[in-house]
């Protein structure tokens, strides 16, 4: 029988990273997962970290459960921007910034946790005819890492994998690009000139139709619902836009990568990106 435990909080407190020399040398650095650290950080960036196992009946011993996961790369204090770059983090991950990532950590498990107790009625209502329903053993697994690092940016992703009833998990991934000299985060029109819109949007789509050519995949978006989207990655050579099957009008549409390199569209990129 499965058993659950009440909610157990921790902050891991765990170095990732030994720091580049002057000359932007990478010292050795390894990070499991799929969004892992490639390139060592000029500061100490550590984990925050929540899992809990939480029963929606206590008194019913193979109750369903909410199952959390939460663990962000953060800033750790050392860096001058932390609270900046922290709360760029936390609210793309939780939608909560607050004064420690924590903090923002420990108000989004609440607050999942009290929405999830609120479903108990509902359960106590079909618990006779099946005391474990799947659809209700919900879960909320949101992991956060520094991707890579260069000339000055901080890459990250968050991968979420949530499920909270219906036939399948929602898995998503979110892009964010920090200026590790002022901690700002970076968006296109910080990189891109005016009314780029348009023209970035052709090249897209293009890119697209080339990729759907060589793949000949029926999942792959249409051109016409690509769109310039803040989802994106700025690399050293190209900019890569991620389309989750929800910025899509459909749904059955699979997730998307679009890879331009930054050669191609220089002319609406800002003179400092050109560089």
């Amino acid at each position: 029988m499965k058993k659950c435990v009440k909610i157990f909080i921790f902050l891991a407190a765990v170095s990732l990273f030994l720091a580049c020399d002057t000359n932007g040398n990478k010292q050795n650095s390894s990070q499991g997962g799929n969004a892992s650290a490639q390139q060592a950080t000029p500061h100490t960036f550590v984990l925050a970290d929540t899992t809990a196992l939480i029963p929606i009946d206590t008194l019913v011993s193979d109750s369903p459960c909410l199952s959390i996961a939460l663990s962000l790369e953060v800033a750790a204090a050392d860096h001058p921007h932390a609270t900046a770059i922290n709360n760029i983090i936390t609210y793309a991950a939780y939608g909560h910034e607050a004064s420690t990532p924590m903090e923002a950590t420990r108000l989004f498990a609440n607050e999942i946790t009290s929405e999830y107790h609120n479903l108990r009625a509902e359960y106590i209502n079909v618990r006779d005819v099946d005391n474990s329903p799947k659809w209700l053993n919900f879960k909320y697994d949101i992991q956060g890492r520094v991707h890579k690092t260069h000339n000055g940016i901080i890459n990250y992703i968050i991968k979420s994998d949530i499920y909270t009833g219906g036939p399948h998990a929602h898995t998503t991934h979110t892009y964010i690009n920090i200026d590790n000299k002022t901690g700002q985060e970076i968006t296109l029109d910080d990189i891109f000139t005016e009314c780029y819109e348009e023209p970035l949007t052709h090249i897209i789509a293009n890119a697209l139709t080339k990729n759907q050519e060589k793949e000949n995949n029926p999942h792959h978006p249409e051109a016409h619902e690509i769109f310039p989207i803040d989802n994106f990655i700025l690399g050293k050579d190209s900019i890569v836009f991620l389309y989750n099957s929800d910025d899509m009008a459909s749904h059955s549409r699979k997730e998307t990568r679009i890879a331009i390199g930054l050669n191609e569209i220089d002319k609406l990129l800002k003179k400092q990106n050109q560089e």
